[in-house]
């Protein structure tokens, strides 16, 4: 539903995640009850998946009208 891209060299990061940042205009944040938050180490810049990229996710339950703080550990690598 959204992306936000930050150099490596700024790890760790904190981003926040709305519909500012949606992929499509009618795929919004607002629209989700849950969604999966994926933070990537990418090889190639590109958004899709790559072999030997660097990866963690997590599961959100999303209120409406409320923010919340979630933490990402990357750490699994991508076979």
């Amino acid at each position: 539903a959204a992306v936000v891209k930050a150099p490596l060299g700024e790890l760790p990061v904190q981003v926040e995640l709305s519909d500012r940042n949606a992929m499509m205009e009618t795929y919004r944040l607002s629209n989700l009850e849950q969604t999966r938050l994926v933070a990537r180490i990418s090889i190639d810049g590109n958004v899709a998946q790559a072999v030997g990229e660097l990866q963690g996710e997590i599961v959100v339950e999303l209120k409406p009208g409320k923010n919340s703080l979630q933490h990402i550990v990357i750490n699994k690598e991508l076979m």
